[in-house]
């Protein structure tokens, strides 16, 4: 593919102070042939103001009727994506300006369709005056690619990833009933038609408050590894380090192991 067309979709709901500065970060961006997607799955606040004083013709909103959820929301623009690539964006988070460039380059240079950048973590603390003070910086993801990790867990926020369109088809889209991990799976998903590919450089960032309000600092994420280790397990190459991978993850917090392993004798 010769300079592709880059969907970005931005999910958004109830952020209206930040969401000018993840559109600004793409529109921004230095690969220029792009489409943001942003989805409102909040229909009592409008954001089409914001979206209006951008003047930007590759800039498109849809809005929701009613409150879908993350993974509906996501969907949302992938339904509507014209692009041949797929990225993601929460309302919080920001692309820099190279990140496309750097994904895309990448991909074309690549056997595999899917690729990953680092993302750096800003980490902030809410104070009892509803205003929020930044503690630091880091990179708590600085993962290779393997099979048999993802089986474990997920490798990278959502945002680092660019993918290719194709591999979606018509049967594989955002798991709407899951309020966590819904990004996870659908790796897990695509990671049965190709590898990723890690980009080991740092070219977006992701915003975590510690009163849990961000997508990544709340909800349950333990009870749906019930559902999730066992589905996938049979993809494994190294079943045994999988197997006790999962069960130490299980363990950790607080729950049985889900299997039994037991050593051949010697």
């Amino acid at each position: 593919m010769n300079n592709p067309l880059v969907s970005v979709i931005i999910a958004t709901f109830r952020r209206r102070n930040l969401l000018p500065i993840a559109i600004s970060s793409v529109l921004k961006q230095e690969y220029k042939n792009i489409e943001c997607i942003v989805v409102n799955d909040c229909p009592e606040e409008s954001v089409d103001d914001i979206i209006a004083n951008f003047s930007d013709s590759r800039l498109k909103i849809y809005n929701h009727a009613v409150n879908k959820g993350l993974g509906a929301t996501r969907n949302t623009g992938l339904d509507y994506a014209t692009g041949d690539l797929i990225s993601f964006l929460d309302d919080d988070d920001k692309f820099y300006p190279l990140h496309l460039k750097v994904l895309v380059d990448q991909l074309q240079k690549s056997n595999e369709r899917i690729v990953y950048a680092n993302c750096v973590r800003s980490i902030w603390q809410k104070q009892n005056n509803n205003t929020y003070t930044f503690i630091n910086r880091d990179i708590p993801y600085d993962l290779d690619y393997n099979s048999d990790l993802l089986l474990v867990q997920n490798l990278n926020p959502v945002l680092g990833y660019l993918f290719d369109h194709k591999l979606l088809g018509q049967d594989i889209r955002f798991r709407e009933d899951l309020s966590v991990y819904e990004d996870w799976v659908l790796w897990l998903d695509l990671a049965r038609q190709t590898d990723f590919k890690h980009i080991q450089l740092a070219t977006s960032e992701y915003r975590w408050v510690m009163d849990g309000s961000t997508m990544s600092s709340s909800r349950d994420f333990t009870t749906p590894l019930l559902e999730i280790y066992p589905k996938y397990f049979k993809y494994a190459k190294d079943p045994v380090w999988v197997a006790m991978q999962q069960n130490a993850i299980m363990q950790k917090r607080g729950l049985p192991p889900l299997y039994q392993i037991v050593s051949e004798p010697k």
